[in-house]
């Protein structure tokens, strides 16, 4: 009886032996060819397409070389335009360095330094930004913009940087005009201080039906007086309060924001009297903050 036990243990921790084996045994390795790719900056053309499966554009970012640059964003959640709640608007952004027009009263003023202090990411940010506007055309901006849920009847060019930074910019933004006919964008613009950019702008931008181009002015295109020039166009104008009650050299009348001055947000999508009146010169005057 005692054989017949001890026999039945050993048993027993022969089987737990081997379903422990059992348990760590591998499985054959299988090999296979395995493809490496550099970073994404360093990638080629066709290098971006296998590896993301994207499609061509050509050299959509007009920099005479084929790279991942040139293929449909390969990451559409860092493609996008940012959602403004302050004006109740999305906008597209550019960095600081397209800013190529602005006087000494808008660099020493920009609201942007204080925001670049505050939020470290912002200059990765404007990296991504700067792709986006060289790299997409205006129908991916509509495919973009019709998956909002939130509205997009008007849109900013730019809350951030300047739209119209050279020739080709004015190429873009018609691009995106031609392609978006049922959305208003608003520019404000400091592009009219460049003779050639201000006679493309007039001639070739601010006849279509759906922009709103303003002139930004301050009181450094008094002192240069830069600012005779912007007879016969909408402008909006920051940096003097007074100037409300008094005029400026051309007897205009400005219209006070209501945004700056009753600090209401989400009012800019249904303003008719400001920055989006039609058929009617229009001359803005923004609130000092």
């Amino acid at each position: 009886m005692r054989m017949n036990l001890h026999m039945d243990k050993a048993i027993r921790d022969m089987q737990r032996n081997m379903e422990k084996t059992m348990k760590h045994v591998r499985k054959p390795y299988k090999s296979r060819t395995v493809m490496r790719f550099p970073k994404k900056k360093k990638m080629t053309y066709p290098m971006a397409s296998i590896r993301y499966g994207l499609r061509p554009f050509g050299d959509r970012d007009r920099d005479g070389v084929a790279n991942v640059f040139d293929c449909k964003p390969y990451d559409i959640k860092k493609q996008d335009a940012r959602w403004c709640a302050d004006i109740g608007m999305f906008t597209i952004d550019r960095p600081k360095q397209s800013c190529r027009h602005a006087t000494p009263f808008c660099a020493e003023h920009c609201y942007n330094k204080k925001m670049y202090k505050v939020f470290k990411g912002m200059k990765k940010k404007d990296v991504r930004n700067e792709q986006d506007w060289k790299n997409w055309s205006g129908r991916q901006w509509k495919e973009h913009l019709d998956k909002k849920r939130k509205q997009t009847s008007r849109v900013r060019l730019m809350s951030r940087g300047e739209a119209f930074s050279d020739d080709k910019d004015v190429e873009r933004v018609k691009d995106i005009l031609e392609h978006n006919p049922k959305r208003t964008f608003w520019i404000p613009t400091r592009a009219w201080h460049d003779p050639h950019l201000k006679q493309r702008i007039e001639q070739e931008v601010e006849s279509y039906p759906n922009v709103r181009v303003l002139y930004s002015t301050d009181p450094s295109d008094f002192e240069t007086g830069e600012y005779e020039k912007t007879k016969g166009h909408n402008t909006m104008f920051f940096g003097d309060d007074d100037i409300v009650e008094k005029g400026d050299s051309m007897g205009r009348k400005f219209v006070k924001c209501e945004k700056t001055y009753e600090h209401k947000k989400d009012v800019c999508p249904t303003c008719e009297e400001g920055c989006f009146k039609k058929d009617e010169e229009v001359h803005i005057h923004l609130k000092e903050h």
